[in-house]
């Protein structure tokens, strides 16, 4: 989308939103019988202050007080099965144990739930739910990372962590010969409450607003000048490339009359005569305020990334404001193969569709993210598909996406042989989650 606002003297800003994440393969366990055993993992990251698989272990080792708590349920029943399950990692055996004493399996199938940091969960026959704020100062925000495991027999346990949250950045394009100060980068009137459904894996409820004081690596000011930036280059007003400063905020939806916004206030000064010194202040405190409603793009979705990059060149030639919205991946876009679209929601389409990113994983072994969009033709019932496994790994994550879903859940599998590589659905809905999972023993 590209669109033109006169805000006097104007800059311009780009949107990338970005992919989830795709899963990191476990630790192997060493089976124990019938002792219920865990095999955590997590999405790959690209923020130092993001959970991530080594800083969870540190966080959680033998000896400290951390842990990760995973609650069990019968299926079909809201009493929780005996204490909850306490994981730590205990880095002398290099394995996750249950520091709380282990658990014989009961005989009977368990769904697991685990959010952490811990929160009070509310467990229903088929669902745990969770109502969360996100915290004001930005330095108190945390990566929240959950996963719900789906009845099962066996006693190892796959946690395939997700980023809960959605995370906002900013970034400016750097020119020649302008010194660029930005300052004051504030984020208003989005919300900050919220209910979590492990079920379907959406926010819904939300309530409240927050504002979000974002401060640059730099400090309170960031100053781009020429020379110290490529020319036409975008640097992020985080740490580099690792984002110390998102913030981590409720995933939400805009739109036009939404009145969330991020404003900022900008100087221009320019080198004239090329000798370093910007002698010609352009632009002096002035402010810019940008509407979220105003981008293509409307929703903040969980474990996707929203980079707000800065751009004063049309500033120069139009004195406008021009919107371009990008989508590119949380990690690496090498890991993401480009997105097919379905525009007929048939079994065989889909199908068919899961086929082509087969393909796309046999030309490119490095892809592990497989986005597929289903944008018409969308049937009033469920659809069950059988995805081929041929070429996929373990880890590897096939994102279905319905445009417009009317049910919870579109997405099922038919049965599948667990004691070998196999789908399993980690997250239903508008959008539904497949992870090529280890095969495992069926039955203890």
């Amino acid at each position: 989308m590209k669109k033109k606002l006169f805000l006097g003297v104007a800059m311009c800003a780009m949107l990338f939103g970005a992919a989830s994440c795709a899963k990191e393969t476990g630790e192997s366990l060493t089976t124990d019988g019938g002792t219920i055993q865990f095999r955590p993992a997590l999405g790959k990251q690209t923020r130092a202050s993001e959970t991530t698989l080594d800083g969870l272990k540190a966080e959680v080792a033998s000896g400290g007080t951390a842990h990760l708590d995973v609650y069990a349920y019968k299926a079909g029943d809201a009493t929780q099965q005996g204490a909850a399950f306490e994981l730590k990692w205990d880095s002398s055996e290099s394995k996750w144990v249950v520091s709380n004493g282990d658990q014989e399996h009961p005989g009977f199938a368990l769904r697991y739930y685990s959010a952490y940091p811990a929160v009070t969960g509310t467990p229903t026959t088929d669902d745990w739910t969770f109502s969360y704020t996100i915290e004001a100062d930005p330095s108190d925000q945390v990566d929240l990372i959950g996963d719900a495991v789906p009845a099962q027999m066996n006693a190892h346990v796959n946690l395939n962590y997700d980023h809960l949250l959605s995370q906002v950045n900013f970034a400016v394009v750097a020119m020649p010969y302008v010194k660029i100060t930005i300052s004051n980068i504030t984020v208003t009137g989005v919300t900050n409450q919220a209910s979590y459904s492990f079920k379907n894996g959406v926010w819904t409820g939300h309530t409240g607003t927050g504002t979000y004081v974002y401060v640059p690596d730099g400090g309170a000011k960031t100053t781009l000048e020429a020379g110290s930036v490529a020319s036409s280059s975008k640097v992020d007003l985080g740490n580099g490339t690792t984002l110390s400063n998102a913030l981590m905020l409720m995933p939400q939806v805009f739109n036009t009359s939404s009145t969330a916004t991020f404003s900022f206030t900008y100087s221009l000064d320019l080198d004239k005569d090329s000798n370093g010194s910007f002698e010609t202040s352009i632009a002096s405190g002035k402010s810019a305020t940008v509407n979220f409603g105003d981008f293509d793009k409307l929703e903040w979705e969980k474990g996707f990334r929203y980079l707000y990059v800065i751009d004063f060149e049309s500033w120069f030639t139009e004195g406008k404001i021009t919107f371009d919205v990008q989508v590119s991946g949380w990690q690496d876009a090498t890991n993401m193969a480009e997105t097919v679209q379905v525009t007929n929601a048939t079994v065989a389409a889909i199908n068919a569709a899961v086929t082509l990113q087969s393909e796309a994983k046999l030309a490119n072994n490095d892809l592990n993210v497989f986005p597929i969009n289903v944008v018409a033709g969308i049937p009033s019932s469920k659809i069950t598909i059988a995805p081929v496994l041929t070429n996929f790994e373990v880890g590897d994550v096939i994102r279905i996406e319905c445009a417009d879903a009317t049910e919870a859940g579109y997405i099922e599998l038919t049965s599948q042989t667990t004691t070998a590589n196999h789908w399993v659905l980690t997250t239903s809905g508008r959008v539904a989650i497949l992870t090529m999972t280890a095969g495992i023993l069926a039955v203890l």
